[in-house]
């Protein structure tokens, strides 16, 4: 768990910065045999976790939060209108075509205001804050608890694979 960014890179070599203690940072380093029998899991089991650590925390959001692949977690009724509240990356290593490990890149925009988001094209999902979109600061340890919480249940014997998929495809927008 990070408490600031000040040179993230994401996709297509996009910045990701954020503010100390604003947002939610984490990294979470995956080996077997905790690791998906296939690693297309991997992307899908990321953003599935976040949104019901988000869901959580505040469940009036359930309907209101969803998935932009391959690496967006977007708040809104649709995706015209969704604003994008977390980014994944996820970085992988592999050793004789098996995967040895992945790193989990999560960032969530907790309490930030407009100032502190960076500015994105048109054509992107714009950024949005908890804060900014719920009206009201939001816990990050809570958040942080529910995101872990969120992890172990999907990589329990709770959630299989086929399950997974499934939930996966109900949250894309």
């Amino acid at each position: 768990v990070a408490e600031e960014q000040t040179a993230g890179l994401g996709r297509l070599h996009r910045t990701w910065e954020a503010p100390h203690g604003q947002a939610l940072l984490v990294s979470l380093i995956l080996k077997q045999p905790h690791l998906p029998s296939n690693p297309a899991y991997l992307p899908m089991l990321a953003g599935i976790a976040v949104v019901r650590a988000i869901a959580k925390i505040e469940p009036a959001l359930t309907d209101e939060i969803g998935l932009k692949w391959p690496n967006d977690v977007l708040l809104g009724q649709d995706l015209a209108t969704g604003r994008k509240v977390a980014g994944i990356l996820i970085e992988a290593a592999f050793q004789n075509g098996a995967l040895q490990h992945a790193v989990i890149g999560m960032g969530i925009n907790v309490n930030q205001d407009a100032s502190f988001l960076p500015t994105v094209p048109t054509s992107a999902p714009q950024p949005v804050s908890l804060r900014q979109y719920l009206g009201r600061t939001v816990d990050r340890s809570d958040l942080l608890i529910a995101l872990g919480r969120a992890w172990d249940d999907l990589l329990g014997e709770r959630s299989s694979e086929h399950d997974v998929y499934h939930e996966w495809r109900a949250l894309l927008y």
